[in-house]
């Protein structure tokens, strides 16, 4: 999946405060509730999934919405049928696959669509310590970053005749997680790194007030979507959902 950040401006943009909010209330939807009402929980996952769409992510929301449709198939039609030891631990794994599904859906809808500018420039109207913004920004980079570079370590491990896939996952589990989490980890050190150093070198540190070309703001879109959040927390909390 590409992670390139689209920095264009929709009718449906919503402000990076938005996002982060919309990703810690699913969080703390998919944890609180693991077995919601399945309109519910479509109800939760359509949010981000507008707002992807809006940003013309079609793959991305056609790919998500099929994942999600066959987690739904595997627990109404299967899991009930389901009764042997090993075939109930494989449907949990596919059942915390789910659980987590949300949660990365909008996190994708947040890192794609948000540069670092319009995040520094949004939290830092929140009056947010730089002891917390400057780690988030360098997040921003960094997923993207080891994202290109899981591609070149998949393809060097094709090019060796192990890549990645369910055949050599199931045939050469050791040798597949050598070579992958191997360079990988050693990648992930040098990049965050390189990356930490780069955001000082651009003065994120310094403690004063910054500008920036891009102004963002809450708009009547954010407030739509946020009082619909405090209103599925209000039904969360009296036991409705």
């Amino acid at each position: 999946m590409e992670f390139n950040v689209i920095s264009k401006r929709t009718p449906l943009w919503i402000d990076p405060r938005t996002k982060f909010a919309m990703l810690i209330f699913i969080g703390i939807f998919s944890f609180t509730i693991p077995t919601p009402p399945i309109a519910i929980e479509v109800l939760v996952l359509s949010m981000p999934l507008i707002f992807i769409l809006a940003y013309g992510m079609i793959s991305t929301v056609i790919k998500s919405s099929i994942v999600f449709a066959t987690l739904i198939f595997i627990q109404v039609f299967i899991t009930p049928n389901v009764t042997s030891g090993y075939g109930i631990f494989i449907l949990s794994i596919f059942g915390i696959i789910r659980m987590f599904f949300p949660i990365g859906v909008t996190a994708i809808l947040l890192i794609r669509t948000t540069t670092v500018s319009e995040f520094l420039s949004a939290f830092r109207k929140l009056h947010l310590p730089d002891a917390f913004i400057i780690p988030i920004s360098v997040m921003f980079r960094f997923i993207p970053t080891i994202t290109e570079e899981w591609k070149s370590i998949s393809s060097a491990m094709r090019f060796r005749g192990i890549g990645v896939s369910p055949q050599n996952i199931l045939t050469k589990p050791m040798l597949t997680l050598e070579y992958m989490l191997v360079p990988l980890l050693m990648s992930t050190s040098t990049i965050s790194e390189e990356l930490a150093a780069a955001s000082l070198s651009r003065g994120l540190d310094i403690g004063i007030k910054r500008t920036s070309i891009k102004e963002v703001y809450l708009g009547i879109i954010d407030y739509i979507v946020l009082c619909f959040m405090f209103g599925l927390s209000i039904a969360m909390g009296v036991g409705i959902i």
